[in-house]
């Protein structure tokens, strides 16, 4: 990569930084000049890169995925439980699925995010989830009879409800809390089973 690349590439990293700033501090009043002077930019400058508005918040999207996509691979690698495992993508997916939520009111072209959404899932995120179950059956901490459909279906609804209660007002009482949530995706309202003799 030449120096103009070089350029190129940190004044991108720069505007996307930026949009994720303004879009989790400052969400309802989002335009591409505020992207501009948070990231030291012009805004044609950003207008180059993207082309409109809607492809930089897409791409932002996007790059935020692939690198939350990546991590995951790298904790599938490192010795960690099933149970932590999924716990830390959990976490990380709720703030994808946050981050989805800002962009969603944005675009103007809200099916066209929903399409890359899926592609981005079935190419990037059921792999991961396909290895992750393929760990919890040789750890014998799943059923072995789950299919990835029922799994998603489960992280899905999980992930929603803990979206849910983030957004709420913060000065009530939340009715839940995180730690319970996850409680209850691991052991349901049975709790830990208990140990045999």
């Amino acid at each position: 990569m030449d120096g103009f690349e070089k350029r190129r590439e940190t004044k991108k990293a720069q505007i996307r930084h930026a949009v994720l700033l303004l879009l989790t501090t400052q969400s309802e009043d989002f335009t591409i000049r505020k992207v501009a002077l948070q990231a030291g930019v012009s805004q044609v400058s950003i207008y180059n890169f993207f082309g409109s508005k809607d492809g930089l918040l897409m791409d932002v999207l996007k790059t935020y995925i692939k690198d939350k996509t990546s991590m995951y691979s790298k904790y599938l690698e490192d010795d960690l439980s099933f149970e932590e495992t999924i716990q830390v993508i959990m976490m990380e997916e709720k703030k994808i699925l946050s981050l989805t939520h800002s962009v969603l009111a944005h675009v103007a072209q809200p099916q066209e995010l929903m399409n890359l959404l899926k592609k981005l899932q079935e190419a990037q995120l059921v792999p991961i989830l396909i290895a992750l179950m393929e760990m919890a059956k040789s750890q014998g901490v799943i059923n072995e009879d789950l299919a990835i459909a029922d799994l998603l279906f489960y992280i899905s609804m999980y992930q929603r409800e803990m979206l849910r209660l983030s957004n709420q007002d913060r000065a009530a009482e939340p009715e839940i809390s995180e730690e319970k949530l996850i409680h209850f995706f691991f052991y349901g309202l049975i709790g830990v089973p208990k140990q045999e003799s």
